[in-house]
C-alpha cells in the first residue's frame, strides 16, 4: 500500500507509514460474488421542492424522508449502502444474508411508501421504488482515504432504472424478483419495458399488497403445490379411499393375529387369573360394603392392583413376539427387521446380524424401562410412600 504522504511502499497488514509513520487507510478487503437484491428509492420532485422551499425546510425534508426510508430499512434487515441525497440504495443479502432477502426487499418498499405517505399533511412527498435481484461483487472502490463499499455489476444499474419506470408510491419489480416472492405479495403484470443501456425489454411487475402467507408452503399454494408422482396407493388412503384402506386392513389382518395369538392367550388368562385374585381381597369388600358401583371398584381399583405383575409379563413377552416376527415376515415376505435378521443370518453378514441385535436389545431394555416407571403410577404402595413424604 503506497502512503500518500511520502510515496513509499508498506505490506498490505501495515497501519501505519513504514518510512514516514502516517497513518494509513484500512486495506481494501476482498471483493466477493454474491446474489443480492438491490432497493433504489428515489424521492420524486425534489427539484421543484428546493426551488420552493427554504434551503434550511428542504433539508429538514431530506432529513425526515432519510429517516422514515432508513426505519423501514432497519425493520426487515437491510444495508443502506449510499444516500444519494434524494434517492437511496439498499443491499438485502449484503452484508447479512437471508434466505427471504428478496422478500424483505419489497417489504421494506412498501414500508417506505406505506410512511410517507402517512405524513401528507405536511409539504407532499412522493416516492418511486424500484427492485431487482441478482449477482454483483461486493468490495472495496475508490482510491486510499476515500474509499466505499459497493456492488459492482448489472443488478443495481437494473434497479436505478426500474425505479424510473415506477409510477408515484410504487414498488416496481423485475421478473427475477418477482420469482423469488411469488405467493407473497400480490402482483400486477406491467408491459416489457426496453430499459436505458440494456439491449433486452425486462419484465416488470408493480407490487399491489402483501399476501398473507407466512412461510413457502403457504406461498407456493398461490401456484399450485408440485404434483405427486407415483403415490395413487397412497392418495387414494388420503382422499378416504375406503376400498384401499379395507384392502390394506385385510392383508395386515392374518399376519398381526398369527404374531399375536400366543401373546394373547395367555396373557389374557394371566390377567383373568390377577383379577380374580384381586376381586378376593379385603379391600375389594370393604369398597363394597360402602356402596362403591361395581364398575369403579374393577377399573379404580382391582385392574390397577391385577396390572403391576401384568406389566412385567408384558414387557418380557416382546422376545416371544420377536421370534415371532421373523417366522411371521418371512412367511408373507413383509420388510421388517425379522426378514432383515433372518436374510443376514442366511447371508453370513454378521455386521448386519451385531446391529439387529443391538437394536433389538436396545428396544428389550427400552420396554422393560417403561415398566418399571409404570410401577410408580400402578401400584398403590409406591403412591402411598410418596404421600408419606
Amino acid at each position: 500500500m503506497r502512503c500518500v504522504s511520502c510515496g513509499g511502499d508498506n505490506p498490505d497488514h501495515a497501519r501505519h507509514c513504514l518510512q514516514c509513520g502516517t497513518k494509513l487507510p484500512p486495506a481494501p478487503t476482498r471483493a466477493e460474488r454474491r446474489p443480492v437484491t438491490v432497493l433504489f428509492c428515489d424521492l420524486i420532485g425534489s427539484t421543484e421542492l428546493s426551488e420552493k422551499l427554504d434551503p434550511e425546510d428542504f433539508r429538514e425534508l431530506i432529513q425526515e424522508f432519510q429517516s422514515s426510508c432508513a426505519d423501514a430499512v432497519g425493520r426487515h434487515e437491510g444495508h443502506i449502502a449510499q444516500f444519494l441525497g434524494d434517492g437511496l440504495l439498499v443491499y438485502f443479502g449484503y452484508p447479512v444474508a437471508h434466505d427471504d432477502d428478496a422478500t424483505r426487499a419489497v417489504a421494506a418498499g412498501l414500508d417506505i411508501v406505506r410512511s410517507l405517505g402517512a405524513r401528507r399533511g405536511g409539504q407532499p412527498m412522493q416516492v418511486r421504488v424500484g427492485v431487482h435481484s441478482g449477482l454483483v461483487v461486493v468490495g472495496q472502490v475508490g482510491v486510499p482515504g476515500n474509499r466505499t463499499q459497493l456492488a459492482i455489476g448489472e443488478t443495481p444499474n437494473v434497479a436505478s432504472r426500474v425505479q424510473g419506470e415506477a409510477a408515484p408510491d410504487s414498488v416496481v419489480i423485475t421478473d427475477a424478483t418477482a420469482r423469488l416472492v411469488e405467493g407473497f405479495f400480490e402482483l400486477e403484470e406491467l408491459n416489457p419495458r426496453a430499459l436505458r443501456g440494456l439491449s433486452r425489454p425486462v419484465k416488470l411487475f408493480r407490487v399491489v399488497r402483501r399476501t398473507s402467507a407466512r412461510n413457502r408452503l403457504e406461498a407456493s399454494r398461490a401456484g399450485g403445490l408440485t404434483p405427486f408422482v407415483g403415490r395413487t396407493y397412497e392418495l387414494g388412503l388420503l382422499q378416504q379411499n375406503w376400498d384401499a384402506f379395507r384392502d390394506l386392513v385385510a392383508h395386515i389382518a392374518l399376519p398381526a393375529c398369527l404374531l399375536g395369538y400366543f401373546s394373547l392367550a395367555y396373557i389374557s388368562r394371566m390377567t383373568r387369573s390377577f383379577m380374580l385374585n384381586e376381586l378376593a381381597q379385603e379391600y375389594v369388600v370393604a369398597a363394597r360394603a360402602k356402596g362403591l358401583s361395581e364398575t369403579r371398584i374393577i377399573w379404580r381399583h382391582a385392574l390397577r392392583n391385577a396390572m403391576v405383575p401384568l406389566v412385567t409379563v408384558i414387557a418380557l413377552s416382546y422376545g416371544g413376539l420377536l421370534e415371532g416376527s421373523v417366522l411371521t415376515e418371512t412367511v408373507f415376505a413383509w420388510p421388517g427387521l425379522g426378514l432383515y435378521l433372518t436374510n443376514s443370518l442366511q447371508n453370513a453378514d454378521m455386521n448386519a446380524v451385531l446391529g439387529a441385535t443391538i437394536v433389538v436389545g436396545s428396544i428389550f431394555i427400552g420396554l422393560n424401562l417403561l415398566a418399571d416407571l409404570l410401577y410408580q403410577t400402578l401400584d398403590p404402595r409406591t403412591r402411598a410412600i410418596k404421600r408419606a413424604r
